[in-house]
């Protein structure tokens, strides 16, 4: 019991406001996800 609660101490909670950084990659995945379909479409 002592190592499972000091091993879930250590976990911290997701942010509740993502950071720009994830709106950045998020951004940046859709944006692939795009090229490459409307890519495949024309081909």
């Amino acid at each position: 019991d002592v190592v499972r609660l000091s091993v879930a101490s250590n976990i911290a909670p997701p942010p509740a406001v993502p950071e720009p950084e994830t709106y950045a990659m998020l951004l940046a995945g859709l944006g692939l996800l795009g090229f490459v379909g409307r890519r495949k479409k024309t081909a």
